[in-house]
């Protein structure tokens, strides 16, 4: 029995082969892994933001930190949990009428993704908190990118809400052949 596609390949069809190879490989994990990195966090520019940003489980503004990710992926859903300085924060993916769902706790997030040769692109448009649909002006606009650098998987993730400062950036690399550093 040949295994089901993952989550990236389901969402994305043909597109996923245009993807650069560390990209491809990163989306095409099933199973549980851990994974090492690094990552650098340009925190909230707000107090609001810092707190809401602390109680998601995300840390204030670093250099260069090591990042532990975890991943448990079926082709139904994958769990992601991210390891940064002495924080994690935990999100759930799976697809819902073609786009990709991202859940933060009660906060629920749908993706338009695009993809080619240099990468992924996903930006958040559809928001709900609690099942409820949030208007326009609640709605964080949060933008990611991936590629592939120097044969790793690399991230930029951006976010904020409408009209206000930054809530939170993230950017860094996933090394895929070596297992995290421990702290």
């Amino acid at each position: 029995m040949t295994p089901r596609a993952s989550l990236y390949e389901q969402l994305l069809g043909p597109r996923y082969a245009l993807l650069p190879a560390a990209v491809r490989r990163f989306h095409s994990l099933q199973g549980q892994h851990t994974l090492g990195g690094h990552i650098v966090v340009d925190g909230a520019e707000s107090a609001i933001g810092r707190l809401l940003m602390r109680a998601m489980g995300f840390p204030p503004t670093s250099m260069a930190r090591p990042l532990r990710f975890e991943l448990d992926a079926t082709p139904d859903r994958e769990i992601w949990t991210r390891h940064m300085l002495a924080r994690h924060t935990v999100t759930t993916l799976v697809l819902r009428d073609n786009h990709l769902v991202e859940s933060f706790g009660p906060l629920r997030l749908r993706y338009e993704v695009e993809a080619d040769a240099t990468g992924l692109r996903m930006r958040a448009g559809r928001a709900s908190l609690l099942g409820i649909p949030l208007p326009g002006f609640l709605t964080p606009r949060i933008e990611t990118s991936e590629r592939e650098a120097d044969g790793r998987y690399a991230f930029d993730i951006r976010a904020n809400w409408p009209g206000t400062r930054r809530l939170i950036a993230y950017r860094g690399t996933v090394d895929l052949d070596r297992p995290p550093v421990q702290r």
